[in-house]
């Protein structure tokens, strides 16, 4: 199966989201991550605030920054919205608090990790605060 790259167009778009999102649900967590089955990337925005009452909020919150076709880069079907308390966010919280989103005084690619065998790209996002590299 071919893979799809995640470029810096995507990456920086996710970004913009992510900022906007923010502003409305605080977001704890935010990465892409390749689905294993279809190779494709997915945005994910974790929050304490999203919880199953209110992910149609949350992903109304998406459709409204995002307005279909303003964003060449990914469509909103790549965004899921999670509560910190899912598994996937989980895992990502606890790897974010070990190792941080480093750069590359620690020699990785700003970013970019492997969690649990999977590309995984991680945000800082506003509510992090600056991390030291393990």
């Amino acid at each position: 199966m071919d893979q799809t790259i995640l470029v810096n167009e995507t990456i920086e778009a996710g970004e913009r989201l992510l900022r906007e999102f923010h502003k409305a649900i605080p977001v704890a967590a935010a990465f892409w991550k390749r689905d294993e089955v279809s190779a494709e990337w997915y945005l994910y925005l974790c929050s304490e605030q999203i919880h199953d009452g209110n992910f149609g909020v949350a992903y109304g919150e998406v459709l409204r920054i995002m307005r279909p076709g303003q964003e060449r880069w990914f469509d909103p079907f790549h965004v899921k919205v999670l509560g910190t308390t899912s598994p996937l966010a989980r895992s990502a919280l606890a790897f974010l608090n070990r190792f941080g989103v480093a750069s590359d005084p620690c020699g990785r690619q700003e970013g970019f990790f492997v969690m649990g065998g999977d590309d995984v790209f991680f945000y800082k996002t506003p509510a992090q605060p600056a991390v030291v590299c393990p």
